[in-house]
């Protein structure tokens, strides 16, 4: 299936290393840039209130702090960028107080993928790789999630009905520029890139 048009105009790229072997996120929204993360807002949902980006990036790593251990995920630097044409241009670079938790290693090579789907059934996936859980495991339904990734379907998905304005599912966006509908489940598996890399067989 071919990816939907890119049409959203703002992007935040987390940048992260687990045990030295760095990683990228990116995360779709519409924003209001100003020159630094803390003049910059985000555009919520219906219903929903702005907040500033430095919350709302601190909010995420917050939230990846559940499921990465500080003894082995170090955050690194946020860009919030703005699409020019086919590229992305850096309005700012912004970087996190916020410490991961102790949860414990987790196995290299591996990547565990939210699922969410937007008001037309687009599917939105988030990625994060080489957190602390056991692969291989799927879950379709929050009781089957496994342990903190709970939080990761509460607060980008709002799989409780709790999130906030702060949280992912008030301001994330689709490439075509729609906000989340429902999350759909959570796949955790081997990442064959990654093993390549890191040299694993």
């Amino acid at each position: 299936m071919p990816k939907t048009p890119l049409t959203v105009t703002n992007r935040l790229e987390f940048q992260y290393s687990v045990d030295a072997f760095p990683h990228k996120m990116h995360l779709f929204l519409q924003a209001t840039m100003g020159a630094t993360a803390a003049l910059s807002t985000t555009t919520p949902r219906p219903g929903g209130a702005a907040v500033a980006l430095n919350v709302a990036i601190d909010r995420v790593w917050t939230l990846m702090g559940n499921i990465y251990d500080a003894g082995h995920m170090v955050p690194g630097n946020v860009l919030g960028e703005t699409r020019s044409g086919s590229q992305w241009i850096v309005n700012w670079v912004y970087a996190t107080a916020v410490a991961m938790g102790a949860v414990g290693a987790g196995p290299h090579g591996t990547v565990v993928t939210l699922i969410m789907r937007t008001a037309t059934y687009k599917k939105v996936p988030v990625e994060f790789f080489e957190s602390y859980v056991p692969v291989p495991w799927h879950a379709g339904a929050l009781s089957q999630v496994y342990g903190n990734f709970t939080i990761i379907a509460n607060y980008f998905g709002n799989a409780s009905g709790t999130a906030g304005n702060s949280d992912p599912w008030t301001w994330l966006q689709s490439r075509g520029g729609e906000f989340m509908s429902s999350w759909q489940s959570i796949t955790a598996t081997t990442n064959r890139k990654i093993r390549r890399k890191r040299g694993i067989a």
